[in-house]
């Protein structure tokens, strides 16, 4: 275990280190959302409807689910340097194939290569913030890594819709797969795994990972917990990352350019309440209420859209400000999994909980694509009629609705204070933490 008074924490080396591994959290946030602003031309060069669309958008959502943890356990056994210069390079050289091809299938393996590097992009900056900043550092470092995802998500919105208008869908990719060509080589060169006065634990790289995998997977309520993060981001994957642009053109009869300036509401929103909301959540020392206010504002915006298609821009911006500012109950999840789980298998548990967070996107987008389809008037075209976003959005309230009733009759109050010991090997002390809403 490092030393928290180590002279090298918190200097500005550190700070360039884990900022410099955060710019991937950025990379791959444009990398992720960037589909949503040319879903029109996406249809066009690979002669798919929205249906098979929404399973190209999801490829990425698939893998980056199903590499959490192995990623996690890769950052802990090789280092997150090499992890993340492999990663991005991969995200770089994917993205420079999907540029290129005009093969659905290729493209479909190369937003799979991106999501499955991508899973480094939040995990990696992590494991350096632990290495090279004190603890009590460590909540401002995690809200600010968000903000880089957020500051991706807004440049994959309007900016990049600018620029494809300009020079095109296919060369504004091929620069964003020269950016990380370079990316890969700062991480390279100037990427640290921790200060060199520090001596690496090396039995904790000898850990036995099968027993970590087994503790974190047998406590039920990080699973439970899980739902609440899957809440969280449901109305985020369907509307700011898949089929917002051109349901928001629909109902307010404008531009798709002006639909995706709009969507920057909820990723500006998001990048303020994020940091905010853990802090309320520290401050108040509790989880539960903090997240149910959230996801209810997440479950509420949503109908009202869905049911109400509000014509006037002011009300859509306020409800797309709703939506991302409901997204920051995720904060708050990866709170409780810290005070619901030991030490040793920390890193584990976020990862199980950040790849349940990113199942809602692999989920819903398909099914909600494959409605879309169902309903449109021709192949390859989305429907231009309210109905069929009606019916495909619906799975966003839903499953909000579902994951409200799961988190709060299953997860314990914790107080923001941890409820098992590093030390203690029982598999059935999280069973003995008071019910929700009582003080542990």
């Amino acid at each position: 275990m490092e030393s928290t008074d180590n002279p090298k924490l918190g200097t500005l080396t550190a700070y360039i280190i884990v900022f410099l591994s955060a710019s991937f959290y950025l990379y791959e946030f444009f990398l992720r959302v960037m589909p949503t602003v040319i879903t029109s031309e996406l249809m066009s060069a690979f002669s798919v409807g929205p249906g098979q669309l929404g399973q190209l958008i999801a490829c990425f959502f698939y893998a980056y689910a199903l590499m959490q943890l192995p990623a996690g356990l890769l950052c802990d056994r090789f280092g997150a340097r090499a992890c993340l210069t492999a990663a991005v390079c991969v995200c770089a050289i994917s993205t420079l194939c999907l540029q290129a091809t005009d093969q659905f299938i290729l493209a479909s393996i190369s937003r799979l290569a991106i999501g499955a590097a991508s899973a480094f992009a939040f995990i990696g900056p992590l494991a350096l913030s632990a290495r090279w900043f004190p603890p009590e550092k460590q909540a401002l470092i995690t809200g600010c890594v968000q903000i880089m995802g957020c500051i991706g998500a807004v440049l994959a919105g309007k900016p990049i819709r600018m620029m494809i208008q300009t020079i095109g869908w296919r060369i504004s990719l091929y620069y964003a797969g020269i950016f990380g060509i370079i990316l890969t080589g700062l991480f390279f060169f100037i990427l640290k795994d921790s200060p060199e006065t520090i001596d690496e634990d090396k039995s904790e790289v000898n850990r036995d990972i099968t027993s970590i995998l087994c503790h974190v997977a047998k406590n039920h309520v990080n699973w439970c917990v899980g739902f609440a993060a899957f809440g969280s981001w449901a109305a985020v994957g369907i509307i700011a990352e898949s089929w917002g642009v051109p349901f928001l053109s629909l109902i307010q009869a404008q531009s798709d350019d002006q639909s995706a300036q709009q969507l920057m509401w909820v990723w500006i929103s998001m990048a303020i309440a994020s940091p905010a909301a853990g802090w309320v959540s520290n401050h108040m020392k509790e989880r539960i209420r903090p997240t149910m206010v959230l996801l209810g504002m997440g479950l509420a915006a949503s109908l009202f859209l869905i049911i109400f298609q509000p014509s006037n821009s002011w009300v859509v911006n306020i409800m797309l400000v709703a939506i991302g500012t409901s997204s920051a109950a995720q904060p708050i999840t990866f709170g409780l999994i810290n005070d619901l789980n030991r030490e040793d298998s920390m890193a584990t548990a976020i990862a199980l909980n950040n790849m349940i967070l990113v199942c809602s996107t692999g989920i819903l987008t398909p099914i909600s694509g494959y409605i879309l389809e169902y309903y449109a008037p021709v192949s390859g075209y989305m429907p231009n009629t309210i109905a069929p976003y009606q019916a495909a959005f619906m799975v966003v309230p839903v499953s909000i609705a579902i994951c409200m009733g799961v988190f709060y009759t299953m997860v314990p109050e914790t107080n923001c204070e941890r409820q098992i010991d590093a030390t203690d090997d029982s598999e059935h002390i999280i069973d003995e933490v008071l019910p929700t809403g009582t003080a542990a």
